[in-house]
């Protein structure tokens, strides 16, 4: 192979690159990059518009922003970049800078980056030798989108990226889209939101000042929330909470530790609420729902505070007043026995109280007087002694009796029956202490077993409602999914 040979295979070689230099010579020649690229000047400039979502990078719920990686791509004709492919050894399409070209401004009208190009990257751009023009770009856009956390962390939301021409109309430039749905065979799923769809759609729009149509194109990022890691860390601690109010109530009055437990417990709820509100957007047109369940809970707990302390109350009257008959047939005979709880004061009834106290009250006036001396007790009873058998010495009032003082034989008996009686009444009066302080013991007992029963009665209430609450979450959460 000679050298003349091997020239003209280098430049048959390196022809095509010199013709599509020449092409794009020819093509960039009195080119004006600031003129709508139209052959006839009343009609619009058609570009298509399709969008492949990526990512979605993040979801500011606070400031209700999202944040999306996407690939766009624009498809219009330029009347300027028409060639023959025979006359450029059959190139048929080559690479243009954007910079360096006229393009579509079409920008992302619901933006919200500190710039309005919304982090398109100019790229080049594949011109075909018919002229059609197909810019494909990467971008990130930050774009604004209204929630709705009403159902979270079930919720469903529906972000829109609004895209149209900034200065062009519809007579100059007519933007739609191919097809209904975006392209999201490229989507990289995150832990957060799972995309449900991101369907396309065009409108035209008038506006006051103007008589031209204004298109635009819009596509809705329908995502859903994952609600796993909130049911983790903050439904179930919830859950757990209202569980341990309702150990509260089965926490015997006398540990000393119901009021401590239920206050604690209410703290604790108010943080998880907290923590709650900082993930949501300050907004007060709804309450989210989980929010809903913890305010209830937090009524509950607190209304259940309340009663603890009434519960406290009723367990520590103690014997100031006896429970009246309507609360003891209420507590002993109804609610009692529907908890399955029997109580040992339920046998007694108010006429054995009754009698009990007839039968002790018949010596109260004589226990009050204390334990006396029948001899000098002063009565007019039959025991008399003569003056002739007084003895001979009184000392203060104190008799002296001699060796020959000797009390008379027929008073002996009487003397005898005064002491045996005296000595009965002595008996009862402690007898009548003994059954007063029985009485006393038994009207605390029987405050404390009303306690107790109240008691049980609330826990059994704050069950259902705790169960009520919980299940018209789940459901309230489960229909918003099927929707």
């Amino acid at each position: 192979m000679d050298l003349q040979t091997i020239d003209d295979e280098v430049i048959g070689y390196r022809k095509p690159f010199l013709q599509e230099a020449q092409l794009m010579y020819d093509l960039m020649d009195n080119y004006n990059r600031f003129i709508r690229p139209s052959a006839i000047y009343d009609e619009p400039v058609n570009v298509v518009l399709t969008l492949s979502l990526a990512q979605i990078i993040d979801m500011d719920e606070v400031n209700q922003l999202l944040t999306t990686s996407v690939w766009m791509t624009q498809k219009w004709k330029d009347a300027s970049f028409v060639w023959n492919p025979e006359d450029y050894e059959g190139i048929t399409e080559t690479r243009i800078p954007s910079s360096m070209m006229w393009i579509p401004d079409i920008v992302l009208f619901n933006n919200a980056a500190d710039s309005f190009d919304g982090g398109v990257m100019k790229t080049n751009a594949i011109v075909q030798h018919d002229g059609t023009v197909t810019w494909m770009t990467p971008a990130i856009f930050k774009s604004a989108c209204k929630l709705d956390p009403l159902y979270f962390p079930f919720d469903i939301q529906n972000c829109t990226l609004r895209f149209g021409s900034w200065t062009y109309d519809g007579l100059q430039l007519n933007l739609t889209t191919a097809g209904t749905e975006a392209d999201t065979g490229a989507y990289a799923s995150g832990g957060e939101w799972e995309l449900l769809g991101m369907p396309a759609q065009g409108y035209i729009n008038y506006y006051p000042c103007c008589e031209e149509p204004f298109p635009d194109v819009r596509f809705y990022i329908v995502l859903q929330r994952m609600s796993l890691f909130y049911m983790f860390n903050l439904v179930t601690p919830c859950l757990i909470i209202s569980s341990l109010v309702l150990m509260g109530f089965y926490l015997p009055a006398d540990a000393g530790e119901k009021i401590t437990l239920c206050i604690t417990l209410l703290l604790a709820l108010t943080v998880f609420l907290l923590l709650v509100a900082e993930t949501m957007p300050p907004t007060s047109d709804v309450v989210p729902l989980i929010g809903q369940y913890f305010a209830s809970t937090i009524l509950l707990v607190g209304f259940s505070t309340t009663l603890t302390v009434v519960v406290l109350a009723i367990h520590h009257r103690g014997d100031a007043t006896k429970a009246p008959s309507w609360l003891r047939t209420l507590m002993f005979r109804v609610i009692g026995p529907m908890l399955c709880i029997r109580s040992p004061l339920l046998g007694r009834t108010e006429d054995d109280k009754k009698s009990r106290d007839m039968n002790g009250g018949n010596n109260v006036a004589h226990a009050q007087s204390g334990v006396v001396n029948p001899v000098y007790e002063g009565d007019d009873g039959d025991c008399k002694i003569e003056d002739g058998d007084l003895p001979p010495k009184v000392d203060n009032g104190a008799i002296i009796l001699e060796d020959n003082f000797n009390i008379p034989e027929k008073h002996a008996n009487t003397l005898i029956e005064r002491y045996i009686e005296q000595i009965a009444k002595n008996i009862e009066f402690v007898a009548d202490r003994e059954r007063e302080k029985g009485t006393s013991d038994d009207v605390a007992v029987e405050w404390k077993e009303i306690a107790k029963i109240f008691d049980r009665f609330l826990m059994l209430i704050f069950t259902l409602l705790t169960v009520f609450l919980t299940i018209i979450f789940f459901l309230l959460a489960g229909y918003h999914k099927s929707v």
